[in-house]
């Protein structure tokens, strides 16, 4: 995120200026802003693009991160997310698809039970060799 005397556009919810925000306000008002041009696109092109959000329930407290999810979940876009901290996607096994990556490898989460039904082809796959803590859930889109 830039520096926050750049953020100076309107919360319309609270009706103070973007850099007035808390932390956790500005990233869940650049989210809706996200997912609103999310919409345009799809309207426009007949389809969702596809999105990629890097640690997205960073700042947000556990309201915001449960509306985010329900909102990624509604999409017709094909979503992926990144994180470093794997408990944070926990509440989206049932509408995801988890990979865990390290090691040179790319590995499905087998505690995620939605998503996509085959894995891509990892380097050193059977190996056995434990990947580190690292979420990358892929949500299949509608």
């Amino acid at each position: 995120m830039g520096d926050a005397a750049d953020f100076d556009l309107l919360d319309p919810e609270s009706g103070r200026r973007g850099a007035q925000l808390s932390s956790g306000e500005q990233k869940s008002f650049l989210l809706h802003l996200v997912l609103a041009h999310l919409a345009l696109v799809r309207e426009r092109r007949g389809q969702g693009p596809v999105l990629l959000l890097d640690e997205p329930f960073l700042h947000l407290d556990l309201a915001r991160r449960e509306a985010l999810i329900e909102a990624l979940a509604a999409e017709s876009a094909q979503i992926f997310l990144t994180g470093a901290v794997r408990e944070e996607f926990l509440g989206m096994t049932d509408i995801a698809a988890g990979w865990v990556c390290g090691e040179g490898a790319l590995r499905r989460d087998e505690t995620f039970r939605g998503g996509f039904p085959e894995e891509p082809a990892a380097a050193g796959e059977g190996d056995g060799a434990a990947a580190p803590p690292l979420a990358a859930p892929v949500m299949n889109g509608k």
